[in-house]
């Protein structure tokens, strides 16, 4: 899985997390699970599968070979103190183009830094 998010926030700021399946992986689409502090990041225009949990479907490259997509989950940092929070993949789960389960590589946890606002 690709997953890219910024290093750092500030307080009452958006930020977006974007999520792709890898050009040349078996996967033609991948549910996965992205778990967050509640206390300290909330997800804009979605509603979490439970506190802390988002399921997102993520679609890979409608023709072999050709440039995936990549999938945006929007966040706005809440009232947390200075300091930093963790996103992560949870699980993923991916899917063939003959819809049989394949295995999908998971990323580390992504730490982000929470900084004052302006």
């Amino acid at each position: 899985m690709l997953f890219a998010a910024p290093s750092q926030a500030a307080r009452g700021s958006e930020f977006s997390v974007r999520l792709g399946v890898p050009l040349g992986a078996a996967a033609r689409s991948v549910t996965v699970v992205v778990a967050y502090d509640p206390k300290a990041v909330a997800p804009v225009g979605a509603n979490p599968a439970a506190p802390g949990r988002m399921a997102l479907e993520v679609a890979g490259p409608e023709v072999p070979g050709a440039q995936p997509p990549t999938s945006e989950l929007r966040f706005r940092v809440l009232g947390a103190p200075p300091g930093s929070t963790e996103i992560r993949l949870e699980s993923a789960r991916g899917v063939d183009a003959a819809g049989n389960v394949v295995g999908v590589a998971v990323p580390g946890s992504h730490r982000l830094a929470i900084v004052p606002g302006r």
